[in-house]
């Protein structure tokens, strides 16, 4: 839920305020800057922030991805795993997934 209301908000909100002012000559046509028009740059830094309270708490930090076979960004390249489930969701064989891992001490 809160990356998809995340997502909703740069599309809806951030992204049309860039087209604007580019549309209008006040921001060149080729600006690019993934702080304002990448959602998966935000919501990485926005986890990274959220992270930093839970260290302060003690508390396990959250790991977030978006586990795609042909990334934009390298930090999202699927491992086999998360390969064999995208293609099981894009089958039709899934229609979502959801599971803990045991890292030792950590799950």
């Amino acid at each position: 839920m809160h990356n998809k209301a995340l997502h909703t908000y740069v599309e809806k909100q951030l992204k049309p305020v860039i087209y604007e002012l580019k549309s209008s000559g006040a921001m060149p046509k080729e600006f690019f800057d993934p702080r304002l028009l990448s959602f998966t740059y935000i919501s990485r830094n926005i986890m990274q922030e959220y992270n930093k309270e839970r260290d302060k708490r003690d508390i396990e930090p959250i790991r977030y991805k978006l586990a795609s076979a042909n990334p934009r960004n390298e930090v999202n390249r699927a491992d086999r795993k998360e390969e064999e489930i995208l293609q099981k969701l894009n089958q039709n064989e899934l229609s979502k997934y959801h599971e803990h891992i045991d890292l030792g001490s950590k799950e």
